[in-house]
């Protein structure tokens, strides 16, 4: 599925798999810290902070040890093997007066589910 419209693109998310393993793990972002996930990944994109690539070039760098080897790609990418499922992370990003985020979901707006390609 194509990434929508109203994503800030560039966008690009930070993929890594041990040289055995057949599925990736993504970067994703807690409430204080960076992590892994099989499921779900962080969306890189230019914010009042910096661009997208700088700060995914970071964590790439970061997360790249242990024989696991970080690479960077743009969601838009064809070469992209995850599908993101962007419904879930619209449903995330919809508006919500009942958190303290303003949306249904902080985890699920910051780190959208993920899964391998077929």
């Amino acid at each position: 599925m194509k990434a929508p419209d109203n994503l800030a693109k560039p966008c690009y998310v930070v993929l890594g798999k041990r040289p055995t393993d057949n599925a990736y793990q993504a970067v994703i972002e807690r409430s204080f810290s960076m992590d892994v996930s099989g499921e779900a990944c962080n969306l890189f994109a230019a914010t009042k902070y910096g661009d997208g690539l700088e700060v995914a070039e970071h964590y790439r760098a970061m997360f790249s040890k242990g024989g696991v080897e970080f690479v960077i790609f743009d969601v838009e990418a064809e070469g992209l093997p995850i599908e993101i499922d962007w419904a879930a992370w619209a449903k995330a990003c919809a508006p919500s007066d009942k958190t303290l985020s303003g949306v249904v979901s902080k985890f699920g707006a910051r780190n959208p589910p993920f899964k391998m390609k077929e």
